[in-house]
């Protein structure tokens, strides 16, 4: 069931997203709808414009950009171009993360935190290692062992392969884990 929301953005732009459908992709430890629309209602002066964004490997993208001249004729000049691209994909990412806490200043507080977080992800930035990620790598990691939990985790944490394989090995005594026991080459355990 299709429950569209619509939020303002910043100079008249608009973002749609389907809070009743799947939020699968994650950017660093928030979920986030899998497909943001956003959009500058067209007007005398200004083509109507819009652009979807998806998430890839973590990081929120625009994927598709259109723009319609706002009558028939008139043009698409090159100051239409001109789109602030990143500060509306933060924006609009920031707006739309799902949060499962009730606690109102929990929500709050992540919010604030949320556009850091998002900017990080499209900066390129590393993930801090924490004990918390390292907790919620084994978790994943047991709850997988006969699936592919290597490729779980990647997707979880919008990681490459090598990255998700690391943080598993941090889990184990052998580097300085304690969360997963040590293993033999070709054998999983958890």
């Amino acid at each position: 069931m299709l429950r569209e929301e619509v939020h303002a953005l910043t100079d008249g732009w608009m973002a749609s997203f389907d809070a009743a459908g799947a939020f699968l992709p994650f950017v660093g430890d928030r979920a986030v709808p899998s497909e943001i629309f956003v959009f500058h209602p067209e007007s005398e002066s200004r083509p109507h414009t819009s652009f979807r964004i998806r998430v890839r490997r973590g990081i929120p993208v625009c994927t598709d950009l259109e723009l319609h001249s706002p009558d028939d004729d008139g043009e698409i000049l090159l100051a239409h171009l001109r789109i602030p691209l990143d500060d509306l994909i933060t924006e609009a990412v920031a707006m739309s993360f799902h949060t499962t806490s009730d606690d109102v200043d929990e929500a709050i507080n992540s919010g604030r935190t949320a556009r850091r977080d998002i900017e990080r992800a499209r900066r390129g930035r590393r993930r801090s290692v924490t004990p918390e990620l390292l907790a919620e790598v084994a978790q994943i990691y047991r709850a997988n062992i006969n699936d592919r939990p290597i490729q779980q985790i990647r997707r979880r944490f919008g990681v490459s392969e090598r990255t998700a394989a690391r943080y598993v090995q941090l889990c184990r005594p052998k580097h300085g884990g304690n969360l997963l026991p040590d293993t033999e080459p070709g054998r999983k355990k958890a």
